[in-house]
């Protein structure tokens, strides 16, 4: 009788800990999926900044100039920012590339993080530090 209450007690912890097992991976795969689109976000929100200062200018006319500032990290991630052609690029060593057209393929300079400079000069813009 006793060995019978032992096994019914070791098979109802195993129960409880194959559950709180479920539990933490699902738990760990939320919080996955928050920080990708925590950086997505974030990453969006700068890309926009950007992409509409550089429309801004282009649309101000020669003479016009804005700032634009750029944080050392994106969710605490590491990337890298490029124009190309007339998209601007956020890239992370993960692989993760976001992207935001503008109007313009008239550019030329490139972007470094903390303040940016983007100026109309006769048509052409222009990224300085």
């Amino acid at each position: 009788m006793k060995a019978q209450g032992t096994m019914e007690f070791v098979m109802i912890f195993v129960i409880l800990l194959l559950a709180l097992s479920l539990g933490a991976w699902m738990s760990l795969q939320k919080s996955a999926e928050i920080s990708r689109a925590k950086l997505a976000l974030e990453s969006g929100m700068i890309l926009d900044d950007v992409a509409g200062k550089i429309n801004t200018a282009l649309l101000e006319g020669s003479g016009f100039r804005v700032k634009a500032f750029l944080p050392d990290k994106i969710s605490g991630i590491d990337y890298s920012i490029a124009v190309r052609a007339n998209t601007v690029v956020i890239s992370f060593s993960s692989g993760i590339d976001y992207f935001k057209k503008f109007l313009t393929q008239n550019i030329t300079g490139s972007f470094v993080r903390g303040v940016n400079i983007i100026e109309n000069l006769g048509g052409t813009i222009r990224i300085t530090q």
